[in-house]
C-alpha cells in the first residue's frame, strides 16, 4: 500500500464511514468522514483525539478541525493465532 492524496478518497468510503489511515505530514492516525463544514470540504475525524462528552444515554462528540494530506487503507485485521 502507499499514501495517495486525501482528494482520492472514493465518495463511498466518505459516505459509509470507513475508517482509512490519514496523515497530514506529521501525524498518522486513523480517521474517518463526517460531512462537509460550510466551505463544502470534508470533516475528517481524527480517532486519536475524539472526546464524549454526552450525558448518559447522549453522545456528544468534540473535535479540532484536522486536515489531512494523504490517506490508505486500513490493513486487514490478522488472519488466525499464528500471525
Amino acid at each position: 500500500m502507499q499514501w495517495q492524496p486525501i482528494a482520492t478518497v472514493p465518495d463511498e468510503i466518505k459516505r459509509d464511514g470507513t475508517r482509512i489511515l490519514a496523515t497530514d505530514g506529521e501525524e498518522v492516525c486513523t480517521s474517518e468522514a463526517k460531512g462537509k463544514y460550510i466551505d463544502g470540504s470534508t470533516v475528517w475525524i481524527k480517532h486519536s483525539e475524539l472526546e464524549d462528552i454526552g450525558a448518559p444515554g447522549e453522545t456528544w462528540i468534540v473535535h479540532a478541525k484536522w486536515t489531512p494530506t494523504h490517506w490508505m487503507p486500513l490493513p486487514p485485521p490478522p488472519g488466525g493465532a499464528d500471525e
